[in-house]
């Protein structure tokens, strides 16, 4: 039996898409524990499922509290997060940080040195040295982390380095005294519209820039409920904002509306029964996935494509203009929605809206329409996702065209070269930090990792250069990652040479002193 830990320190929606690592963490270790460790004020999130043993968290506000004040301040604040640390009573067998922050990278190393066991993810110690388990995470976090130009989606890191399977998320649910109230709703509603298919919606999100507008979602229910084949149920949380919205929202419409205040657990309950959910917030579309319910998420903004889709059958409906209003818009996305649930074939051109669709995990997106740039976008992100693959995982593959070989070859050394570079700066602890703020005018993040800036916009330029030809993508692919390659080795000749002069400033002001 293995005891295997995860730990998110982030918002409910990465903890949910996270903690789908489960299902194929089991399939893999079948005798397993899992626990989960986060914040208190997000630790609700672990306590949704059964398959989580126990739920432990760290109050960062109390910790956050102490630190403030006298003298002695921050000892007790250090004092009090050690002792929730020893609260921590489990000896496991592999801890997986999902948390892509300094502060989880220090507790992972903590506590796997106190299990003496294996991790996943990023570790950093008290003398600032970060590991990475795997060449995924590295060229992750180092290389190719441009958060609108990524070749991987961050979870299918976590799938290649632990070399798991991908299959569709399934957790069960804990049962709490809402459930059945809930189910029992559904099943009366079913009785009572039999020709009708109940779809949960959520207009709210966490965001207000990411809920629907008022006058938008009226009009989607006023669509809905002249159509003859569905039946809302709209999802609130128990926030002041959600009940405000909703209470504006029941102003402007004709008809009533459905409306279930839901914690996260009965919302997983409701859409596991419906099998989907239409939505715009990010912790409803990746909580929705873990119990296997087909995702519809509406976003108003066209560059969603670069976001982090839900794992499994989502589509994604994007505005293509964030100041669009019209009836029409409404009566667009409704028709996309409606195709969608009746397994329709979508309209291919629509004036307001795009939608793309992502089948599965493991596979490449495909688009049901789009706009000629975005198209380019994604074909690059998809090349740029198979030279990753077949780079890291050192694989051949008889897909693969005779062409593309020797691009992979001199790709893997490219690569090795790059990281190379990368492990001989971070482990240079005579480095000026000064010259780094001057030289890649960047922040705090880039001086733990400084090729992180300059890495970015060569992918971004990269990106912008790539069409549909997919030899000339090998031929610039190749161009770039040498170029990146030698660029490296020239900015470390600088670096080196930079601090060899600081270092002699600071022996002649010696000498000058004596």
């Amino acid at each position: 039996m293995k005891n295997i830990l995860i730990i998110n320190f982030r918002k409910f929606g990465d903890i949910f898409y996270y903690l789908s690592l489960i299902t194929p963490l089991k399939q893999k270790y079948p005798d397993s524990s899992f626990y989960f460790l986060s914040f208190k004020e997000t630790s609700k999130a672990g306590l949704i499922t059964t398959n989580i043993e126990k739920v432990f968290e760290i109050d960062r506000k109390k910790i956050c509290t102490l630190n403030i004040g006298g003298p002695f301040a921050i000892a007790h604040s250090i004092a009090e997060l050690q002792n929730e640390i020893d609260q921590i009573d489990i000896k496991f067998d592999l801890i997986i940080n999902t948390s892509h922050c300094h502060f989880s990278a220090v507790i992972t190393r903590i506590l796997v040195d106190k299990s003496g066991c294996q991790f996943d993810g990023i570790t950093i110690n008290i003398n600032g040295d970060v590991n990475f388990s795997s060449d995924w995470h590295e060229w992750f976090n180092e290389a190719v982390n441009v958060s609108n130009a990524l070749p991987f989606s961050q979870i299918e890191t976590f799938y290649k380095s632990l070399n798991l399977q991908y299959t569709s998320p399934s957790l069960d649910i804990a049962p709490n005294e809402y459930h059945q109230s809930v189910l029992t709703l559904i099943e009366n509603l079913s009785k009572e519209h039999p020709s009708k298919k109940i779809i949960p919606i959520q207009f709210t999100a966490g965001e207000n820039e990411k809920s629907f507008p008022i006058e938008l979602a009226s009009e989607i229910i006023e669509l809905f409920h002249r159509s003859n084949s569905f039946l809302p149920v709209v999802i609130s949380s128990h926030s002041n904002q959600d009940r405000s919205y909703y209470g504006n929202l029941s102003k402007s419409i004709k008809n009533d509306i459905l409306l279930l205040e839901c914690d996260f657990s009965t919302a997983a309950v409701l859409m596991k029964k419906c099998g989907i959910v239409i939505t715009s917030d990010t912790s409803i579309k990746h909580l929705a996935r873990l119990v296997s319910a087909k995702v519809i998420e509406v976003h108003f903004s066209e560059k969603y494509i670069f976001k982090m889709p839900a794992i499994g059958e989502t589509f994604i409906i994007c505005q293509k203009n964030e100041n669009t209003k019209s009836t029409k818009s409404s009566e667009e996305l409704f028709s996309a929605i409606e195709s969608i649930c009746l397994e329709r074939p979508l309209k291919r051109e629509f004036s307001f809206f795009n939608t793309y669709y992502k089948s599965s995990n493991d596979k490449l997106i495909s688009l049901y329409f789009n706009d000629e740039a975005t198209e380019k976008k994604l074909k690059s992100i998809q090349y740029s996702k198979l030279v990753t693959s077949l780079t890291l995982s050192k694989q051949s593959n008889k897909n693969i065209s005779p062409l593309a070989k020797p691009l992979i070859k001199e790709y893997q050394t490219v690569l090795s070269d790059i990281l190379t570079v990368y492990r001989t700066l971070i482990e240079n602890r005579t480095l000026d930090e000064t010259f780094f703020s001057r030289f890649l005018e960047a922040d705090q993040d880039i001086l733990i990792h400084p090729f992180k800036l300059i890495a970015k916009l060569r992918f971004l330029n990269l990106i912008r250069s790539m069409g549909a030809d997919a030899n000339i993508n090998r031929r610039l692919t190749i161009e770039a990652c040498i170029n990146l390659k030698d660029e490296m080795i020239e900015i470390k000749k600088l670096i080196i040479n930079s601090v060899k002069e600081h270092k002699k400033r600071i022996n002649r002001l010696e000498q000058n002193s004596i």
